[in-house]
């Protein structure tokens, strides 16, 4: 059978369709146990982005499994029907009953007949009376789980994994059906149809799903009579046989066998992603390097050229050049970007190796590169594209260009490095809370990116300082404060007792207080004309919040300095990190 064409279909809502009954309408009811639409959804079921290769509810039973092509031949197809497993079925012991005995391990599929010897199960049901989250589960067979790199969410209750986007997208999912909510009982799983039939395909095998469709009055039904007929269903794509006894109900029985028409080859393009004859580039504005130009160039590696390919194109490195707001997608989901200092990542997906920031603010990173990403991201960039303002930055100059190393330090990584070797060495006075925060400089004009970042870095620096250290060292040294002093105060007094002038234990906690000052107005609930008198004051006085940001950074990192400097010359019972 071939692979017809996909189209978006609410198969969950047909299946939950096929197990509602119209019980009280006699002419309704005679048409519903006639099963037309139980063939027609059945017939059409692999058309959709979902199938669904187990389900257990009102009226309907499927199960899906793989079966090797080579075992279904024209003369045993019809022992297919002989199926009597179920998804609970499992791995088990078997002694032979006849001597000499036989004592070995059989599969889940033993006991459905020698069509199925082969067959691998895809849906696995459990139940243990131990689990908190309820009994029974669902589990899959984990050669397919390990082969498309899926995960259980409990929170999606679905198997996952994260597309060419990054995004987390379930590809097979468990739906826990009920009376109340759907107006039927079961469960039903839902898989991705393009990775079952690429699994299908990748193992030599036809996807056999056996199908129990049976009607009947629910609550009124007292067994079948006289007078049933049957008729067989015999079609390339399923067999079985259809019972209907008028006025009492019909059941729909046998097996569907889909065979996916494509290649190993096209799959393992699909399966590795490195499909590249499929792979679209977008056109940037950028610095022609080679040619002393700057014009709108296509990504496309083919369109570019090495410095050691004697060529008129342009070089790999060629930079473009984007408006700083091309960054602030990434700053506001750091679940899914990892945005570093000079490197972009998206988990899963792909990864920017380099870019910097120009003195005149502008973003730039080089075509090659661009050319990694995949197209609806090279889009995006391409949206905030512009001409050059300014060269690339004397960094990348140095480092991308030149090949020689960039040894001058920014405040902000100073302070970086600062707290490395504080958690490095175990310092009892600062503790990383949570995992390392990746700040950045704002880059932007934007005052929510300006606030952010002042938070950003507020949380890190301010709010690793160990509030039970510093009470120990100030009760030590007789000093007395409540439960409610900050922890800037006891800084401050911890300085002292280390042997700092009151001024200078001022002075070098004041940058962590005009640190925290910016926090609470900027980011407090209660931020207001205090906040725009912030903002208009950096802008004013520095001329952009980046530069106001990277100043407080060089008063902070000088202040970091100071408290290490101070603490390590305390006592060592105080240093001690037991």
């Amino acid at each position: 059978m071939a692979v017809p064409p996909r189209k978006k279909i609410a198969l969950l809502d047909r299946l939950v369709e096929l197990s509602l009954g119209p019980y009280d309408d006699a002419e309704a009811f005679e048409k519903w146990i006639g099963q037309s639409d139980s063939l027609n959804y059945l017939a059409n079921s692999w058309c959709s982005e979902k199938v669904a290769i187990y389900a257990s509810i009102n009226h309907v039973l499927l199960q899906a499994v793989i079966t090797p092509k080579a075992g279904i031949t024209d003369e045993n197809k019809k022992y297919l029907l002989d199926w009597s497993c179920n998804a609970f079925s499992t791995w088990g012991v078997m002694q032979s009953s006849s001597p000499p005995a036989k004592i070995e391990i059989v599969g889940p599929m033993a006991s459905c007949g020698s069509a199925y010897e082969y067959s691998e199960q895809l849906v696995y049901l459990r139940t243990f009376e131990g689990r908190d989250e309820g009994a029974s589960y669902t589990e899959l067979l984990q050669k397919f789980v390990r082969l498309f790199g899926l995960h259980f969410l409990p929170e999606r209750n679905a198997y996952c994994r994260l597309d060419k986007h990054g995004d987390i997208e379930d590809v097979v999912s468990i739906h826990k059906l009920t009376e109340d909510l759907h107006g039927t009982d079961g469960t039903v799983v839902l898989c991705d149809s393009r990775i079952l039939f690429d699994y299908a395909v990748l193992s030599d095998c036809a996807i056999v799903r056996m199908f129990d469709l049976t009607r009947f009055r629910r609550g009124s039904f007292h067994g079948w009579g006289a007078g049933r007929k049957t008729e067989e269903i015999s079609q390339e794509y399923l067999i079985g046989s259809l019972t209907v006894q008028p006025g009492c109900g019909s059941y729909l029985r046998g097996v569907q066998i889909f065979y996916p028409t494509d290649t190993k080859e096209s799959v393992v393009k699909r399966f590795w992603r490195s499909d590249e004859s499929a792979k679209k580039y977008a056109t940037f504005i950028a610095h022609d390097r080679k040619n002393n130009r700057t014009v709108e160039i296509s990504c496309d590696p083919k369109a570019l050229a090495n410095y050691f390919t004697e060529s008129d194109l342009p070089f790999e490195i060629s930079p473009a050049f984007f408006r700083p707001e091309v960054l602030l997608k990434y700053k506001a989901n750091t679940e899914k970007y990892k945005l570093k200092e000079r490197s972009l990542e998206c988990r899963g997906a792909w990864h920017l190796k380099t870019f910097d920031i120009n003195a005149a603010g502008q973003v730039h990173t080089y075509l090659l590169y661009l050319s990694y990403l995949p197209y609806e991201e090279q889009l995006y960039w391409k949206s905030f594209n512009e001409y050059p303002r300014d060269s690339i930055s004397k960094r990348a100059l140095r480092t991308d260009i030149e090949g020689e190393f960039y040894l001058e330090e920014t405040p902000l990584g100073e302070v970086k490095e600062r707290l490395r070797k504080w958690k490095e060495a175990k310092s009892p006075w600062w503790k990383q809370r949570g995992r390392e925060k990746e700040i950045h400089l704002p880059a932007t004009d934007s005052k929510d990116e300006w606030a952010n970042e002042l938070l950003h870095l507020d949380q890190w620096v301010i709010e690793g300082f160990v509030t039970d250290w510093l009470r120990r060292v100030t009760v030590t040294g007789a000093a007395k404060f409540d439960a409610n002093t900050q922890s800037l105060a006891l800084l401050e007094h911890c300085m002292v007792i280390a042997g700092l002038e009151e001024g200078e234990a001022k002075a070098a906690i004041t940058p962590l207080r005009t640190l925290r000052f910016h926090r609470n107005k900027l980011k407090g609930h209660a931020s207001g004309q205090d906040a725009i008198q912030l903002q208009r004051d950096a802008l004013k006085t520095y001329g952009s919040y980046r530069n106001h940001f990277e100043m407080l950074c060089a008063s902070v990192s000088d202040s970091l300095n100071r408290i290490g400097d101070a603490f390590s010359n305390l006592d060592s019972g105080f240093n001690s990190t037991t």
